[in-house]
């Protein structure tokens, strides 16, 4: 279990997307292995976290929640 292993899946998944993907250098395999052991998740799960949040249905679905919290 790693060290952040009392988070949910959904947090690790992100922090380890943000982490993996965000840098401005492009991902290298050594920070990929650090951020799945280090957030332990897999790479496969990360993708498929990654094309759940970022279909056109999950937008509109944030979309949707951000308007709705914002009261428009």
């Amino acid at each position: 279990m790693g060290a952040y292993s009392h988070l949910s899946k959904n947090v690790r998944l992100q922090r380890a997307h943000e982490e993996i993907y965000e840098p401005s250098s492009p991902p290298s395999e050594q920070r990929i292995k650090v951020c799945t052991q280090k957030w332990d998740v897999t790479l496969e799960e990360i993708t498929q976290w990654e094309e759940a949040t970022t279909s056109p249905e999950a937008q509109e679905e944030e979309q949707a929640r951000a308007e709705s919290w914002h009261g428009y």
